[in-house]
């Protein structure tokens, strides 16, 4: 069995930070900056013996994150 697997974000957004800010009051300074062009990709191979899952992934094959599998 061979499971294949790919995913990709595209995004931009804005990040706010809150700083210089006074306890009693509650005034302070908000920034924001836009963060452009941000992309995420991530993608997977994974083999598996049905007779023998466990010896199958421990040849030849090589976690590359978290719940994939790339061949080495």
């Amino acid at each position: 069995m061979l499971s294949l697997g790919q995913s990709i974000t595209r995004r931009d957004r804005w990040a706010w930070v809150f700083q210089k800010y006074n306890v009693a009051t509650g005034a302070g300074t908000l920034q924001g900056s836009q963060q452009y062009g941000q992309v995420f990709e991530n993608s997977y191979t994974a083999a598996q013996n049905l007779y023998d899952p466990i010896e199958a992934l421990a040849q030849g094959f090589k976690k590359s994150s978290p719940g994939a599998f790339k061949n080495a």
